[in-house]
């Protein structure tokens, strides 16, 4: 089994969001369940081997029509990512800031700085 990691959904025209996941499985399990369906427009037009339930099949799917999808999979690399306003060659624009936070605290990888 995975460790927890983020995935951080950057789409073309709508704001960006995270989420947090305790392992790969929980992120396939969402995506098998049609969870994505809606907010990454994932087409599930997917060959018999792409429908598979894997880790990379998921993320095709669920990233096809986004601008760029990042996982971060430490306390170092959200605090990296919130900061840095180049991580990744993406630059500052709708990266979902907020959001990332908030998916770091869930993971208990981060305090939350509202109490």
């Amino acid at each position: 089994m995975s460790e927890p990691f983020i995935l951080v959904f950057r789409p073309h025209r709508s704001p960006a969001w995270a989420e947090a996941f305790e392992s790969e499985e929980d992120f396939i399990s969402n995506w098998a369940n049609g969870y994505y369906d809606k907010s990454c427009a994932c087409n599930n037009n997917l060959s018999e081997d792409e429908s598979e339930h894997t880790y990379e099949n998921a993320l095709t799917d669920a990233c096809h029509d986004l601008h760029s999808i990042t996982r971060l999979e430490s306390k170092e690399e959200v605090l990296c990512y919130i900061s840095d306003r180049k991580y990744l060659a993406y630059g500052s624009h709708n990266k979902g800031v907020d959001s990332a936070w908030k998916a770091a605290v869930q993971l208990g990888w981060l305090e939350d700085e509202s109490e």
